[in-house]
């Protein structure tokens, strides 16, 4: 048995090494299928490119989709709602930001706002929700995309649904120190009263939100002055 063992220690380095390598290559191409499969109507979103997003929830698109729809209108609502692997829609990417500086933020924000517009008129379901529970006001409030919270929010989107973790719009506009947002929620007369799972409103959100951001002192504060605490 022992003249064997070389033999099969050998053979079990082999089979690790091979376990290896076909783990690494499957997440090499999936990784490559999804940036193949990249939603076109998100990157012209991201490239800013309007025309292109217009184009593909046109006749153009409709006639390149390889499916059969009653209408355009039908074709435009389905397109809108088609989700990536997080759930999120091409409205929600719309919404979405994670950048810092006022001046990006406000660029970015007026880029956004014509997507959100064209989206929406198009039919794009206002409170679909991701793998996360969350819908486009939601990380439009967190990623501090006032304009586009604007639009989403006068356009009809529900103020009072939470995600998973019970966070509402308003909270993570609080929570994240976006002051515009929750003014503008605010004047729409939502109850800053809901608490989340662990039973913290919208203000404990913002104190925390001071206490690790102080920097963003003067926004936290207005927004604990609008939340009348």
């Amino acid at each position: 048995m022992k003249k064997y063992l070389p033999i099969i220690k050998d053979a079990a380095v082999l089979m690790l090494v091979s376990t290896m390598f076909v783990t690494l290559c499957n997440m090499f191409f999936k990784s490559l299928k999804k940036t193949v499969d990249a939603d076109p109507v998100v990157t012209a979103m991201l490239q800013n490119n309007i025309a292109a997003a217009r184009e593909l929830l046109g006749d153009k698109g409709l006639a390149g989709s390889g499916t059969r729809y009653p209408s355009l209108e039908a074709y435009q609502r389905a397109r809108l709602e088609l989700p990536d692997d997080f759930g999120r829609t091409p409205l929600m990417w719309t919404a979405y930001a994670n950048i810092s500086g006022e001046e990006r933020m406000k660029k970015t924000d007026a880029e956004r706002a014509p997507f959100a517009e064209l989206f929406i008129k198009a039919g794009a379901g206002l409170d679909t929700r991701d793998k996360d529970g969350w819908t486009a006001l939601m990380w439009a409030s967190w990623s501090g995309l006032t304009s586009v919270a604007g639009k989403l929010a006068d356009a009809g989107a529900s103020l009072t649904l939470s995600d998973r973790q019970g966070n509402t719009a308003l909270m993570l506009a609080a929570m994240r120190g976006n002051a515009g947002i929750v003014q503008l929620l605010m004047d729409k007369k939502i109850d800053c009263s809901a608490a989340d799972k662990q039973g913290k409103k919208a203000a404990d959100l913002a104190r925390e939100g001071l206490a690790s951001y102080p920097d963003k002192k003067q926004s936290y504060d207005k927004i604990l002055e609008l939340l009348g605490t």
